[in-house]
Formats: C-alpha cells, structure tokens, sequence
C-alpha cells in the first residue's frame, strides 16, 4: 500500500495478525530484504515492512534527510494505520533509524532490535560519507553495487546463492540516487552512543560474525550501553545476516519477540 504523510509518498508492505512489528531496511536495500523474516513472523504478528523515504517505492525527495526525519516517517506511518505501539526490529540504517524512535518516541516501541548496526563511526570512516554523496549524485549507484555486495554477504554465500545476490544488487543499483545521498546525510550524522543509557525498551543486538561495516565490536558497544540488552553473534554472516542467516535470525528474533 501507498501512505500519503505529510506530502510525502510511503510505500509499505502489510501482512500477518496480531502485535505490530516494523521492520526497517538498510541503505540502498527495500523492505524485500525481509521476506524470510515477514513470513515467519506474520504467523504471530502483523508486520510493517516500509521502503524507507528515499528507497524502494517511497518518495525519494532531494536535499538531506536526518535520522530524526526519517524515524518520524515512521511514526507517522504508525498514526496513519491506527499502531499505537509496535516493536522495531532495523538492520543497518534501520538501526540507527530505531535508536532515534527508541530515543525519540519511547511509549511506541514494545521491543527493540538491533542488527548489523552502530550508535556512531570513527572520524575516518565518518569523513568518507561526503565524497560519497558526491560520486553517487553525479553517477549513480552503479559502480557501487560490487564493493556493496562483498560487504554484506561472505564469499561463500555470495558464491552458493548467486541469484538472491544478484537480486540485492538490483535493488542497490535501483535506488534513486537523491534518495541514498539524502540518507547519507542522514547516516553521518549519527551520534547516539552517548545517549544508549537512556534506552529502556527491552532490547537485542544481532551481528554478523564477519560483518566489516558494522563489526562485533559496534555491536557489542550498542549492548554494553543499552541498560539489559542482549547480545549474540551470528556465525557465517556478513553486514545482512538476515538474509544469510535467516534461520538463525529468526530463532533469535521470534524468541526474543514471544
């Protein structure tokens, strides 16, 4: 379905019954890299799977987004289909998007998931993100869509599910590009370690083992700061565990939901 919010087009995938869970995607993906997780959740849950502003089927208005913005596109999506509270499972930029609603909009979230995801990058790794921008302005997202792909998955799974890989990669190259570019401004403003100890909603981190964007040790800085949350580590998975992973990720995710 296609939600009107505030002049802005929001294209959301609906499915399932019972407690609302929102699923958040990463940049330059869609809500299509959940379908392992929407089919076994909507057997206990209604799920929510929005390509994000920027992505997918949504409005991809030019200019920089903040994360701010870009997690009151969800509750403003919440308000439009009648979800008082929802738990929040994000992946990667929709990570970081679920920190700022479990910051921003504590009485709305049931439970929180973070996977493959950081509360802040290091001043080298921050300083790349405006020559990005550019390059991705002026061409595309093509020429990034290798370099992405040997990120976010391992060598054998890249190598055993060719086809799924490729799919992702069409998807990443699809992005509009004032879409991602307004994401990562979003992204480089990311700062939220030092507000961790503020989060009370019941929380798990998920990480690839061999996830080099957002690695173990990012993982572990979100659990040790978060008040009670839960870490684990999901071996023979790069940055999209979820995809590569998915039996794992669901066990983990529909015990940590019940």
């Amino acid at each position: 379905m296609d939600l009107q919010l505030d002049g802005l087009r929001l294209h959301v995938r609906k499915e399932g019954n019972g407690p609302c869970v929102t699923l958040l995607h990463a940049l330059g993906a869609n809500h299509a890299i959940w379908d392992a997780q929407a089919e076994a959740l909507a057997q206990r849950f209604t799920v929510l799977r929005p390509d994000l502003r920027g992505h997918g089927r949504s409005d991809a208005p030019a200019g920089a987004y903040s994360l701010d913005m870009l997690a009151g596109d969800i509750v403003a999506m919440w308000d439009a289909l009648h979800v008082e509270q929802s738990h929040v499972v994000g992946i990667s930029l929709g990570g970081f998007i679920a920190q700022h609603l479990a910051l921003g909009w504590p009485e709305r979230i049931g439970r929180l998931v973070l996977a493959d995801t950081s509360s802040g990058y290091p001043p080298e790794a921050a300083a790349q993100w405006p020559a990005r921008i550019r390059t991705v302005l002026e061409e595309g997202l093509h020429g990034l869509v290798p370099a992405t792909l040997e990120r976010w998955f391992t060598a054998p799974y890249r190598e055993r599910h060719a086809e799924r890989v490729c799919e992702i990669g069409r998807i990443i190259e699809t992005t509009p590009r004032q879409g991602y570019a307004g994401c990562c401004h979003a992204i480089a403003g990311l700062a939220t370690t030092d507000r961790l100890s503020q989060i009370a909603t019941p929380a798990l981190v998920l990480v690839g083992e061999q996830d080099v964007g957002t690695p173990v040790s990012m993982a572990r800085t979100l659990a040790e700061g978060i008040p009670g949350a839960e870490l684990r580590v999901i071996e023979q998975a790069a940055h999209l565990s979820n995809v590569e992973q998915p039996a794992v990720f669901n066990r983990l995710l529909l015990d940590f939901l019940r």
